[in-house]
């Protein structure tokens, strides 16, 4: 078998498979458009459920949001107020100091005072008892 005998009959076979194998192929891509384009369909009804589905959820995360600038609010005023304390304590610290001072000595006698009534009390018990 010469060259061209086999280039010739590889040349024939190819005419008879080609139109075939083209049209199996044409089969295929209309049958993968044909899906594709039902997908599209679908994926639009899916997105227009999506969509209203978010639309849904505006309200609640709108709150969420108002909820969250509420509180960055308290925070920012709680710290404003603790950084004023904090700096009015240390500008009137000796007043503080003698403020604690003055009721630590007060609770001291309070309770010496305490005491020698209940000494008191104590000894009235026991000449009762007696």
């Amino acid at each position: 078998m010469t060259v061209d005998v086999f280039f010739g009959t590889i040349a024939k076979v190819a005419g008879w498979i080609l139109p075939v194998v083209g049209v199996i192929v044409l089969c295929y891509l209309a049958v993968v458009f044909k899906n594709l384009a039902e997908t599209l369909k679908t994926l639009n009804k899916t997105l227009d459920d999506v969509d209203t589905q978010v639309n849904k959820l505006d309200t609640p995360l709108n709150t969420v949001e108002d909820i969250c600038h509420s509180v960055d609010e308290v925070h920012h005023n709680a710290k404003e107020a603790a950084s004023k304390a904090v700096q009015v304590v240390n500008e009137n610290k000796g007043a503080v100091v003698d403020w604690v001072v003055e009721k630590t000595d007060m609770v001291k006698s309070f309770v010496q005072s305490k005491q020698g009534d209940a000494e008191v009390l104590q000894d009235i018990q026991i000449e009762e008892d007696e």
